[in-house]
């Protein structure tokens, strides 16, 4: 399998780890798109510097996932302020 489709199914699943069904929907159509635009690079140092910014683009969406779904966890438990969970 080919570097491009492995990192887009990383997104993918990623993806479905967000704690909403927009958010995780919105957030897959915007990765296939960006893929898409990208899909007929043929310059190697454009298609280099394409996929290093897919690998940062998930890194960003993994940490992001964690904060969201700590944070919604949060509100599940009825903890919405800093002073809530420091006391």
């Amino acid at each position: 399998m080919n570097r491009a489709v492995s990192l887009y199914r990383a997104i993918y699943r990623v993806a479905g780890t967000l704690p909403t069904a927009e958010l995780s929907s919105n957030t897959r159509v915007l990765a296939r798109g960006k893929f898409e635009q990208q899909r007929a690079l043929s310059d190697p140092d454009e298609t280099a510097e394409a996929l290093e910014l897919a690998e940062t683009q998930l890194d960003n969406l993994e940490h992001q996932c964690r904060h969201l779904n700590e944070q919604a966890e949060r509100e599940r438990r009825g903890v919405h302020k800093f002073n809530d969970v420091v006391q």
